[in-house]
C-alpha cells in the first residue's frame, strides 16, 4: 500500500525493498499525476480516508469539478462525503467561498490567532479545469507552496497534465514537493519528472502502479503497487 498516516506512514517501497516512509511534512504540496483510468481517483481516495481515520489530518477541503458525477473523486468517497471533516463546494459558485475560508485560515494561524495544528488540506482534481473556471486557485496552490506549510495548511493537487500553460503557470508545479504519478504520456512525465529514467518508468506503468516521487529525493524511488 501506499497512505500516510498517523505520525509515520509507509508511502511506498524504494527499488531495493525497504518500505519509504514519511509524514504529511514530507508531502505538504502534492502532487498526482497521471492518465485518465490509471489510479488518480483511488490514490487519492485513499489517501482522504487513510489520513482522516488515523487523525494525520483533520479536515478537508475538497475541489472537485466532476461532482455529482457517480464516479467523481467526491461521490467515490461514499458516506465519508458527509463527514463534518469534509468541506466541499456544492456546485462552481461555492469554489470562492471554499479558498477565501482557506485563506482566512492560513492568515489566521500565521498570525498566531489559533494553532497551526491540526492540519488542514486543500484537494484540487482535475486542476487544469478548475484554474480555468477559477484562476484564484493558482494563487493558493504557490501559497501552499510557498508560506502555509508553518501555518499547517496543506494541499493535493491532481491533474493529467502538468504542463504550466494549463496549471496556472510553473509556480504551481514548482513548489510541489512530492509527488505520486501513475502512467503517464511520454512528453508530460518528462515535462513533470525532469529525469529521463523516471520518465521512462512511468510510461510502461500498469493500472494499480504507482511512483512516489519526493522532489528533492526523486532518483531514490520506484514504481508501486497501490
Amino acid at each position: 500500500g501506499v497512505w500516510l498516516a498517523g505520525a509515520w506512514g509507509r508511502f511506498g517501497f524504494h527499488e531495493d525493498g525497504q518500505p519509504k516512509t514519511g509524514t504529511w511534512d514530507d508531502a505538504y504540496s502534492l502532487g498526482i499525476a497521471g492518465l485518465s483510468g490509471y489510479g488518480k481517483t483511488n490514490t487519492m481516495r485513499l489517501l482522504i480516508a487513510e489520513s482522516l481515520l488515523t487523525g494525520a489530518v483533520d479536515r478537508f477541503f475538497v475541489i472537485d469539478p466532476h461532482y455529482p458525477h457517480p464516479k467523481s473523486l467526491l461521490a467515490s468517497l461514499g458516506d465519508l462525503k458527509a463527514s463534518p471533516r469534509i468541506r466541499y463546494a456544492e456546485n462552481p459558485l461555492d469554489t470562492p467561498d471554499l479558498l477565501a475560508e482557506l485563506h482566512d485560515a492560513i492568515d489566521r494561524r500565521l498570525a498566531l490567532k489559533e494553532p497551526s495544528t491540526p492540519i488542514i488540506c486543500l484537494v484540487v482534481d482535475e486542476l487544469i479545469q478548475t484554474v480555468k473556471k477559477h484562476p484564484q486557485i493558482a494563487e493558493i496552490v504557490e501559497r501552499i507552496g510557498t508560506e502555509s506549510r508553518k501555518a499547517g495548511v496543506y494541499g493535493m493537487f491532481a491533474a493529467q497534465s502538468w504542463n504550466a500553460d494549463r496549471t496556472g503557470g510553473t509556480t504551481a508545479r514548482d513548489n510541489l514537493t512530492a509527488l505520486f504519478v501513475h502512467r503517464m504520456k511520454r512528453k508530460q512525465a518528462q515535462t513533470l519528472l525532469q529525469d529521463a529514467d523516471l520518465t521512462r518508468l512511468v510510461t510502461q506503468l500498469d493500472k494499480g502502479q504507482v511512483l512516489f516521487a519526493p522532489v528533492a529525493e526523486a532518483a531514490q524511488v520506484s514504481p508501486l503497487p497501490s
